[in-house]
């Protein structure tokens, strides 16, 4: 698994200048090889290197731990641990990875002759419009690079410039009008009101509040644009022949009922079921998913209040469990 690990308090502080550039250095390499171009590339060579039993597509749930957490482990580590050292595990990981990346990695690894048992996560989140067209979090650039990619390409090929999302990007983005828990508005007036909420007389509450509506209040319909990429990505799964263990990303629901009442739980739960049924419908033949987006609760989530997915250790190891088990079945 890719890790980056931090040893606070233990490097020397370094004179501005050398912190400047090596700020520069990281945003040019980040525009000059694309973070998830790079990791097509580090899959491609591992895929290539070793045998790999299992593939772990995972988004920003499997990159972070609670700085209170007595196990540090990411939760890549705590499946590859509970597997063992005879199953060989390779993750892509990283914020808000859609299924239209998923689908990108997978076509990659696919083209390349490989099947490796796959785990990949349905983020209900991620097929709402805030989210499906965020300028950082959509990928477009990256999703046409890495799908125009051969499978015996060379190694060296696999990268790609990439424009950062720029004012004009999110201009259009804050545009964009959505509708969660009845209140229809454009994104930009969501943002501004979570980014400066005293301006708009709201308490820490009411805050949190609306951070919930903007992250899961929209309601996702069978129609949804966003979830042909999810069908799509039933579609190649099925289509490499590779076993799938395919989970739902957790939402924090018992915080979200306790703002904004049962409606939060139930259209969390219809929400949920549009993205199984659209994963199912691609796929074809009978697939299980496993129903963990509604099963933790709040003190399994690092911090409840910021909305997001993410799990603490007590979380982690919970779905690990279930990951896992799901796992040695398919193997």
């Amino acid at each position: 698994m890719e890790r980056i690990a931090s040893a606070r308090g233990l490097t020397p502080a370094q004179p501005p200048e050398v912190s400047t550039l090596r700020r520069r250095v990281r945003v040019l390499r980040k525009r000059l090889d694309n973070l998830e171009v790079r990791r097509a590339r580090i899959m491609m060579s591992l895929l290539r290197d070793s045998p790999v039993d299992v593939l772990a597509i995972g988004d920003s749930m499997w990159a972070f731990t609670a700085p209170y957490d007595e196990d540090q482990r990411h939760l890549g580590t705590m499946i590859a641990h509970a597997l063992g050292p005879e199953t060989v595990m390779h993750g892509v990981v990283g914020a808000g990875y859609n299924a239209r990346l998923i689908d990108a990695y997978l076509g990659l690894a696919q083209r390349g002759g490989f099947r490796p048992v796959v785990i990949v996560p349905l983020t209900t989140r991620l097929v709402t419009v805030a989210w499906s067209e965020h300028p950082n979090y959509a990928y477009r650039a990256a999703v046409r690079a890495i799908s125009r990619m051969p499978g015996d390409i060379p190694l060296r090929r696999i990268r790609k410039a990439v424009r950062a999302s720029s004012p004009a990007d999110f201009e259009a983005y804050d545009r964009l009008e959505i509708t969660a828990f009845g209140e229809t508005a454009p994104i930009g007036d969501f943002r501004r009101r979570l980014k400066q909420p005293e301006r708009f007389g709201l308490d820490r509450e009411g805050r949190e509040k609306l951070l919930y509506a903007f992250h899961h209040g929209e309601r996702v319909g069978p129609d949804a644009p966003p979830l042909e990429a999810v069908r799509q990505l039933g579609r190649r799964i099925a289509s490499m022949g590779s076993p799938v263990v395919a989970y739902e990303t957790a939402v924090p629901v018992m915080r979200g009922e306790e703002l904004h009442g049962p409606v939060f739980r139930t259209q969390t739960l219809e929400n949920q079921k549009c993205v199984r049924d659209a994963f199912q419908e691609g796929f074809g033949d009978s697939v299980e998913i496993l129903r963990t987006g509604s099963i933790f609760s709040s003190s399994e989530f690092i911090d409840p209040e910021d909305a997001s997915e993410h799990l603490n250790a007590a979380g982690r190891l919970r779905l690990t469990e279930l990951l896992v088990n799901a796992v040695q079945r398919a193997l």
